[in-house]
């Protein structure tokens, strides 16, 4: 037998183990890349909600930011023109002539007040398509006179009520009084004028006396509105809540239809289990410690979801937060539109480790 004969008839055996192992390279490949497509999936699903919910959230802050900055501005507009003009809260005329404006032209400001701590006060809003005052009667403040005029400012009728609310009781003036200068933005309330929950921007007069605040009324609901005006993603939702986990859902709201809606509008999510997509998310927001810097998975009404939760304002942890949720599935859409990409880079791991 010469050397040739023998290493033919190795060959054969060479061949089947280069097979083996040439399969069993290929086959642990395959499961590594299985394995790590396993582990770092929820990573990438959690990455692609996260950047999503951020730029939402973005989009949110501007939009309530851009909404509530040009009322601070017209504050501080509103407080230097009837100071410097020597203004009195019972100079009517003069008052009007200087609100009305700033109703007509901006439409996210539902009233003006202006009231001193010896509980003088004026009020001005938007009655239909002319307007409503009210002024505290001096000889009994506790009473009003309100009066409505048409789009020409021609009295229509005058009639006096009950006002037992005095304005130095009202947070938002304690709060304006409290950093005299400063503009101060209430927690959400109900309006008594007009029944409907908002929250009050107010800035004390420096060096009055008696103490005076001017202040600007924006309902809850002109925000609601604007957040839902919102393209957040085809599934996606926007919402606002405060700190203490209260959410405010509009009556007519196909939200509102629980046992438990108030007529205000305000709810706990504590205390309202199993509820809409807000509720559900909010309530896992607070059994989760209340993260800000981190998305929280939930589930509400047969799906999963991803929610992420910020301060409308970053140095204003205990005020409004921004909520945005977004549906598991749609990371699973977005990851199936970039199947190529992730098919071509388990080919490359797989070729380099054939090579």
């Amino acid at each position: 037998m010469t050397p040739l004969s023998l290493f033919r008839l190795s060959s054969g055996p060479i061949r089947s183990r280069l097979l083996r192992d040439l399969m069993l390279l290929v086959a642990s490949s395959i499961s590594l890349l299985m394995l790590i497509n396993f582990v770092l999936i929820e990573d990438i699903k959690h990455d692609l909600a996260g950047n999503r919910i951020d730029t939402a959230t973005a989009l949110v802050r501007d939009e309530v930011l851009g909404l509530l900055l040009p009322v601070r501005q017209q504050l501080l507009i509103l407080r230097d023109g009837l100071q410097n003009a020597g203004i009195a809260p019972a100079d009517e005329p003069a008052l009007m002539q200087r609100l009305i404006p700033t109703l007509t032209h901006m439409p996210q400001i539902a009233g003006v007040i202006d009231a001193t701590a010896d509980d003088r006060e004026y009020f001005l809003r938007r009655e239909g398509d002319g307007w409503l005052t009210r002024r505290r009667l001096p000889a009994d403040p506790t009473q009003a006179r309100l009066t409505t005029w048409d789009a020409g400012l021609k009295r229509i009728d005058s009639r006096e009520e009950a006002s037992p609310a005095l304005p130095h009781d009202r947070l938002w003036f304690i709060d304006a009084v409290a950093t005299p200068g400063e503009v101060v933005w209430s927690p959400p309330y109900v309006f008594a004028s007009l029944g409907v929950p908002g929250v009050t921007a107010s800035i004390a007069w420096p060096d009055s006396d008696p103490q005076r605040v001017t202040a600007l009324d924006v309902t809850l609901q002109s925000i609601v509105d604007a957040i839902e005006g919102l393209d957040i993603g085809a599934d996606g939702r926007a919402f606002l809540f405060s700190g203490e986990g209260g959410i405010f859902v509009p009556p007519e709201s196909s939200d509102s239809t629980s046992g438990d809606q108030r007529a205000d509008g305000f709810f706990s999510a504590q205390t309202r289990l199993g509820g809409p997509l807000p509720f559900d998310a909010v309530a896992a927001w607070k059994d989760a410690g209340e993260p800000r810097d981190d998305l929280l998975r939930f589930h509400s009404s047969g799906e999963d979801w991803w929610g992420g939760f910020r301060p409308l304002l970053a140095d204003d942890p205990d005020g409004a937060w921004v909520g945005v949720v977004l549906p598991v599935s749609e990371t699973l859409t977005i990851l199936q539109s970039r199947w190529h990409l992730i098919a071509l880079t388990a080919l490359l791991i797989l070729g380099a480790s054939l090579s």
